[in-house]
């Protein structure tokens, strides 16, 4: 509930992956404990950077998120 946008982030690795997720009123707690299911279930680690839709274009906009991104989820 809340999330707008998955957007993931930064260089490919076989092992892990960063993600921003995009949106109002995520639940951190949740999004915690999925990564942590994925991680146990798949050796796969997912690190999260939960933000909101004005935070990631700041941040954008200052050059923080250039690089390689794919949009992985749009609502």
């Amino acid at each position: 509930e809340g999330l707008n946008e998955i957007i993931l982030h930064g260089q490919e690795e076989r092992d892990r992956a960063n993600v921003l997720l995009i949106g109002n009123n995520i639940n951190s707690g949740k999004i915690k404990e999925i990564c942590g299911n994925i991680k146990e279930a798949h050796n796969f680690m997912i690190s999260p950077l939960i933000l909101t839709s004005d935070q990631y274009e700041s941040m954008s906009n200052m050059g923080l998120y250039s690089g390689k991104k794919s949009i992985i989820f749009k609502k």
